[in-house]
This record gives C-alpha cells, structure tokens and sequence, in this order.
C-alpha cells in the first residue's frame, strides 16, 4: 500500500503486544505514557508549554481489512478513518487515527460533529467506558503507521490501541507517540 490515507488496512508488519515489556527496545520513561488508562489529551496538556490543539488530518471513507472488521464484529468493511495530530505549539506530538464503523458514523450523531475536540474527551461526556486491554507495537518506518506519521527510515516510534465499545458497535482508536514527545519525555 503506497499511500497511508488510503486505505485503513492492518499493518502486517506491526506484532502488537498486550505487554508493554515485550518491546524491548522502548524507553523505560516512556513506559507510563504509552499504558496510560486516562485521558492522553489530559496528561499532554499538563506537559505543553501551551494549549495543546487537535489538529484534523483528514477524515475519510475507508475499507477495513477483514481482521479488523472482524474485530469490529461487523459484517461491513466500509469505515471512516478519522486522522489527528496532538500538538503542543508547533510540534507534532502524537497521531491518531480512529476506525468507526460507517454504520456508526451514521448513527451517531456527536461522533461526526467533533471537529478539533478530543475523542478520549467526548467519550468519557457520552458515558462511554468499556474498553479493551491496551496494545502496544514498535513502529517502523516501512509500515502504514509509520508512513502516516512520515517516519524517516533510522526511526522508530511506539504506538497505542484500544477498542472502545459504542452502542453495539466498537471503534479502534490507534495512537502513534512521535520523537518531539518521545524527546519531551525523555528530557
């Protein structure tokens, strides 16, 4: 796959882990950033220098693989991916990017009204709580991750997942931890 929006297709090349410690190469220091179970937005805002904004990427109509529709427990591989950076100032400090279902996009009116809002933010407003265990995953620059978050090949990032369940439905919110944070936090 040559264009990371295009698609919202699993990474083949990402093993995700429910154990943090499996990474090996991740910095003990980051360990509590990427196993946060609050708000991320909130823990971010108390380290920028300034506001921390949402900024919109794109949010688009994307066919699911079938191991991730699988997990959405649905029957339809049309989704919407929606794409945000976190930033504090000018430095991009985390991409996320949330599968939904399109059925769900339809249905539920406040998720395609968020504009710049966090999503962790209006899902804890909206009552929703059930969530999956974390995953965690090494990033590198050849895989999808890694081409939306313009990785340069010598580095490598860490990544975040949840399912979120929503109604009868679920989302898979996926959260890329870029090197102005990973250096913030290791400062």
């Amino acid at each position: 796959m040559t264009d990371p929006h295009s698609n919202a297709s699993p990474d083949e090349t990402l093993q995700w882990q429910s154990d943090l410690k499996r990474l090996s190469n991740c910095p003990d220091r980051l360990h509590s950033w990427l196993s946060e179970t609050g708000l991320l937005t909130a823990r971010l805002a108390q380290l920028a220098n300034r506001k921390l904004r949402v900024e919109v990427i794109n949010q688009e109509a994307c066919l699911l693989d079938h191991e991730i529709a699988r997990g959405f427990a649905c029957e339809s591989l049309n989704a919407i991916a929606r794409r945000v950076r976190l930033k504090d100032n000018n430095e991009d400090w985390v991409i996320a990017e949330t599968l939904i279902p399109l059925a769900l996009w339809h249905s539920t009116q406040w998720l395609n009204q968020l504009g710049t809002q966090p999503l962790g933010e209006a899902l804890v407003k909206t009552g929703v709580t059930e969530l999956s265990d974390l995953e965690f995953a090494e990033v590198s620059a050849q895989s999808r991750l890694g081409k939306l978050a313009c990785m340069k090949p010598t580095q490598l990032l860490f990544a975040r997942r949840r399912w979120h369940q929503i109604n009868e439905s679920r989302i898979l919110i996926q959260e890329i931890f870029l090197p102005a944070l990973t250096a913030k936090i290791l400062q």
